[in-house]
Formats: C-alpha cells, structure tokens, sequence
C-alpha cells in the first residue's frame, strides 16, 4: 500500500486550502504555525491518519468525521469557521483545543462522544453552540472552556424537555480544596451555566457530571408555590469525602410565584435538602450537597429537620398504661402512627424527616402534651 504524506511547512503565511477533504489512507500532518483549511467536510476514513503538530490548525468549515486517527499536540487546534452549521464526531480520538468562531448564529453539533483535552473557546462573532445531542463531552482535569456567554455555551438538551446530553468534568487524584469549575451549560434557547465547587479527595478517575434540564423537577415538593421549572444533573463519582457548593444560573422564564421566596434545593435520592440555601432572587439559586447523585434546583425554602422521638408520654401512673390522647395530634404533617391503648410502658419510636416552617406552634404543643397525664 503507498503511503503519502501531505506536509505543510512551517510559515506564518502558509495555507493550505481544499474544497473537500477525504482521506482513504494517508498521512496528512500539519506543521506548526500552518493551517489546512477546509471550505466543506473532512473526511478522515479507517485507515487515514491526520497529525497537526504544534500549534497548526485544521479549520473546517463543513463537517468533520474521524474513523482513523487524529492526533493533536497540546498547542494545536481545531476551528470550525464559516457561516454553516457543522457536525464533529472525532471518533475515538480527542481534541486537545476545540475553537467554535462560526460567522453565523449556527451550532456545531456532536454526533458521537468527544475529549476536550486542554481548552474549549467560544470566539464565534454571532451566535452559536456546541450541541450535544445525546452525547457526552468530556473536559480532562486540565480543561478549561473559554469565551461562553448567553448565546454561546454547551446545550445539553431542547427546550421545555429533560437534558439529553452530559457535559463530564474529570478531576486529577488528590485534594481537592474549594476546586471551582463553571459547567458553560443550558438548553437550546437559554443559558444556564452551574458553578461547582468541591472540597474532598478525588480518587483515580473521579469526576463531575452536569446537564442543564429545561423543566420542572419530576419531585418538586408539592407544597412549593415559588420555584424555578429548571434543574441540573450533578452525579459525582469516586470522590470521598465530597461537599460541592453549587450555584445555578436560570433564566426569567424559568420563574414561578415570588423569586425572591425561591432559594436551593437539591434532590438527594428520594429527599429535598436545603442545605446552605440561598439565591439572588431572578438571578441564580445556590446550596450545598454531600450525595454523589443529586439533582439541584430552586423552590420554597422549608426549613427541614430530621427528628426522632420516642413517645413514652401520656403514661398514666395509676393503671400503668399509656393512654390514646396522642393519637391524632393536631398540627403534625404526618401524623405519627396512631397508639394503642395499653402500651404497658412501652415507647414508640417516630423518626424520619419532618417539616417546622410554620408547623413551630403544633409541634411545640405536640411535644409538651407528651408530659401530659390526663
């Protein structure tokens, strides 16, 4: 089999143009300082292998498929230019700088997994994202993304429905002291970045993943009057101990009731916390988890503890026997299980989680009528 290599020396002035790019076989490597431009697709077939060494370019204005190989060195780029929508699906070869400068409000659109080794950059003069479809995009511990603002950003999912797509942060072994990372993410029509914040020990392969999901949360308490119809995915994975601090930018229209009665609220496996919750109100929403599976969002504030009470009251000294008064205390949401007479001493345990925020009155009667002997 011939093999050609197609080199590009280095040169501040040089370019190389084609209309179209296919390559069945051969080894393009493009040298530092130079760029290949591309006014269509690029095709990079099986057995076809593109090298772009130091800081040279592949600019592609069509799209770009890999089912061969792409390597790039950690000062190289590829750029997608031009005024169409693109499509990149680079196989099972990372980016190591990923450049969106579309001339257009046009996207470029995943069609397959992607690595971002070192840097994604927003720089396009209009509007335009990176769409993921059903995709997951992996940013490497020493990825950074740049130049995101409310029309240029990662849209993990369509408007008004669950996110589909996932953006995944990997983090380097070790300590992990107040690691802060903005996740550039939203839907396809609204901008809604999440700030994480991370204190703990990431172990080999710990990582953050995060999508942005333009509805109601499916749990949203039942009770809450105010909250945003927007929540983030937040999974975390083989990080012990872990505490992320996050911040949730959402969109005016995501508002219900009175924003400034919306604070934090994450969702930790079958259970609203509202951990160091707080928020701007019509601006952003902000709490705390410790659950490698969240889901974050804004609602009502409810003050929750969780309580545990033996109920060993209302005992009656003259016939031993604990009487039936407590059964339906008045005020408690849920009432406790309802008792027997006689209990013959015995105590119930009642334990779990329990809303205060306006209960305070009936619960402090609750408790004092336990020391009450009719």
């Amino acid at each position: 089999m011939r093999k050609f290599t197609f080199t590009l020396l280095l040169s501040m002035l040089t370019l190389g143009m084609f209309a179209q790019l296919v390559n069945d076989g051969a080894t393009i490597t493009i040298k530092p300082g130079a760029t290949l431009f591309v006014e269509t697709d690029v095709t990079n077939n099986a057995t076809g292998t593109i090298n772009i060494e130091g800081n040279g370019i592949l600019e592609v204005q069509g799209n770009l498929t890999n089912t061969g190989n792409l390597n790039t060195s950690s000062t190289s780029k590829v750029k997608f230019t031009g005024a169409l929508a693109s499509n990149l699906n680079a196989g099972n070869d990372s980016i190591a700088n990923l450049e969106l400068a579309k001339t257009a409000a046009v996207n470029v659109s995943l069609t397959g997994g992607l690595v971002v080794k070192n840097n994604l950059d927003f720089n396009s003069a209009s509007a335009s994202k990176l769409s993921l479809g059903t995709n997951t995009i992996t940013l490497a511990a020493a990825a950074t993304t740049t130049g995101a603002d409310a029309d240029e950003y990662i849209v993990t999912g369509a408007a008004g429905v669950a996110g589909t797509g996932t953006v995944k942060k990997n983090y380097a072994a070790g300590a992990l002291a107040s690691s802060l990372y903005k996740f550039e993410v939203g839907d396809a029509t609204a901008y809604s970045p999440l700030e994480s914040t991370i204190t703990g020990t990431a172990a080999a392969s710990a990582s953050l993943s995060v999508k942005a999901n333009d509805i109601t949360h499916p749990n949203k308490p039942a009770d809450a009057d105010a909250y945003i119809s927007r929540y983030w995915d937040v999974d975390a994975l083989n990080m012990s101990p872990y505490s992320n601090a996050l911040k949730g930018t959402f969109a005016a229209s995501d508002i219900n009731g009175t924003p400034a009665n919306i604070k934090g609220a994450t969702y930790e496996t079958s259970s609203w916390s509202y951990a160091a919750a707080g928020g701007t109100a019509s601006t952003d929403v902000t709490g705390t988890t410790g659950a490698a599976t969240a889901d974050f969002s804004g609602t009502n504030f409810f003050g929750k503890v969780n309580m545990k009470m033996y109920l060993s009251g209302n005992y009656q000294t003259a016939t031993d026997d604990m009487g039936t008064a407590l059964n339906a205390p008045s005020g408690m949401s849920p009432p406790p299980p309802a008792l027997t007479a006689p209990r013959k001493k015995s105590s119930l345990l009642y334990e779990g989680q329990r809303q205060l925020a306006g209960r305070l009155a009936a619960v402090f009667r609750y408790l004092t009528d336990l020391s009450y002997v009719p």
